[in-house]
Order: C-alpha cells, then sequence, then structure tokens
C-alpha cells in the first residue's frame, strides 16, 4: 500500500510539474510573425525543464528502487 501511495504522489507531482513547464516554453516560444523575445528566452526555458525531468527520473528510481 505504501508503494501504491508513492507512486501515485510522485506521479501526481510530476504531472503538475510537466504541465507546468510545458505553460513555460509555450509562453516563451519564439514567434514567427512578431518576434518578442529572443531565443534566449525560449533556450533559459527549456534548460530548467531538462533538468526538472532529471531530477524526476532520478527521483522515480529512487522510489522504485526503495520497495
Amino acid at each position: 500500500m505504501r508503494l501504491l501511495l508513492d507512486s501515485a504522489l510522485f506521479w501526481t507531482a510530476a504531472t503538475v510539474a510537466v504541465i507546468a513547464q510545458a505553460a513555460l516554453v509555450w509562453a516563451v516560444r519564439p514567434q514567427t510573425a512578431a518576434p518578442r523575445r529572443g531565443i534566449g528566452d525560449f533556450i533559459w526555458s527549456v534548460l530548467p525543464a531538462a533538468g526538472l525531468a532529471v531530477v524526476l527520473a532520478l527521483t522515480w528510481h529512487a522510489v522504485r528502487g526503495a520497495s
């Protein structure tokens, strides 16, 4: 039962984090018609998303290893 709760909490947190990162990347995506932001803003929003993916993968590995 503990593993089920751990998995549910992990996947809930992971889903919320992915949705938030996707919204951030969408908000700063380069515009083709009227560029409002530079590519730097896009890169600085993708880097944390990549870091978050690594943290989520390591956390999932730790949760699965603890069972």
